[in-house]
C-alpha cells in the first residue's frame, strides 16, 4: 500500500510516461484510433501541467501507467483481430485520375459541374472497378 508521503514521480519519469504513451500510440495501424490516442495522450499530459502537489502528481502519474497499460493491451487486441481489408480510396483516387485525364482528353468541359455530372453518372461502373482491385 504506498505511503501519504509517497515522493511525486521526477520530471524525468513523467515525460518518459509520455513518450512511451505516444510510442503504444503510434503503434495502431488505424489512423484514427492512433491519431485518438495520441490526441488522448498529449491532452492529458497538457491539462495536468500546472498540478504542483506531489500526492495529486503520484495519483495521475499512476493513472497514466495504468493509460499505458491499456493502450499496449489494445494495440495487442487491434494487431490480432483488425480487419486485413485495405482501404478503397487509393484505388478511387486513381480511377477519379484516369477518369478526369480521359474525360479532359476526349471533351472540354466549360464547368466542374458540367464534369461531376459525367463522372456520378458512370460512378456504378467506377465502384465495381474499385472491388475488383480490393
Amino acid at each position: 500500500m504506498p505511503s501519504s508521503a509517497a515522493a511525486a514521480p521526477t520530471r524525468t519519469a513523467v515525460l518518459s510516461l509520455l513518450r512511451s504513451l505516444l510510442r503504444a500510440s503510434r503503434a495502431f495501424a488505424d489512423y484514427n484510433i492512433r491519431e485518438y490516442a495520441i490526441r488522448r495522450s498529449l491532452d492529458g499530459f497538457r491539462l495536468n501541467a500546472a498540478v504542483s502537489d506531489p500526492a495529486e502528481i503520484e495519483k495521475l502519474f499512476q493513472e497514466g501507467r495504468a493509460q499505458l497499460e491499456v493502450v499496449r493491451r489494445q494495440g495487442l487486441v487491434y494487431e490480432l483481430y483488425a480487419p486485413k481489408v485495405g482501404s478503397a480510396l487509393p484505388a478511387m483516387v486513381h480511377i477519379r485520375v484516369d477518369f478526369i485525364a480521359l474525360a479532359l482528353l476526349s471533351k472540354n468541359f466549360s464547368s466542374a459541374e458540367e464534369f461531376d455530372v459525367l463522372f456520378f453518372s458512370q460512378f456504378p461502373s467506377i465502384l465495381a472497378r474499385i472491388i475488383q482491385l480490393i
